[in-house]
């Protein structure tokens, strides 16, 4: 039984990944316009109608605008880690150490949005008493996904790292 691939499933197969690299940055794409535009244009506007709403917590306007800006800076930030990442497998680099700086990155961005989203939570739940029972377990449960992504992430950096490293053990005996 011949087991080697035709050339014309060999050109398949190889073309397959790009496709999948091409949907995810199309999606990523999609994400960080929805981000800024979140960022820049929905996020004012809401705080601006919360504190129009109850004039008591309007001090509270300027400060949760700019810390959820910066929580969404975050995810942007992590949304480029991503983009080199798929970069790198396109490319069929990704097991090299820039993959390694790429993970710990997103790494970081998951890390710093997890505490500041906890922090968030903290705030608003005990000192400023603004957000509603479904605010506080939505918080609470992204808090929860962000700690796993993390431990996911960390995990899989070190998956990583022991395939660069076999790859560069395999690369040195051919």
């Amino acid at each position: 039984m011949n087991t080697k691939p035709t050339p014309q499933q060999a050109s398949h197969s190889a073309a397959l990944p790009h496709i999948h690299v091409l949907a995810a940055q199309v999606m990523i794409v999609l994400l960080f316009l929805g981000a800024v535009i979140t960022q820049f244009v929905l996020l004012p506007t809401l705080a601006a109608q919360q504190a129009a709403q109850d004039p008591t917590k309007a001090y509270l306007q300027l400060p949760y605008t700019l810390w959820c800006g910066a929580i969404i800076g975050g995810f942007e930030l992590g949304l480029f880690a991503i983009w080199k990442l798929l970069s790198l497998v396109k490319r069929n680099t990704v097991f090299t150490q820039p993959s390694r700086y790429w993970v710990t990155l997103i790494i970081y961005c998951a890390g710093a949005d997890t505490i500041l989203l906890a922090l968030l939570l903290a705030h608003i739940t005990l000192i400023a008493h603004v957000g509603t029972v479904f605010t506080n377990c939505i918080l609470a449960a992204i808090v929860i996904f962000g700690i796993t992504f993390v431990l996911i992430m960390l995990v899989m950096r070190q998956l990583l790292d022991s395939a660069t490293a076999d790859r560069t053990e395999l690369e040195a005996v051919i």
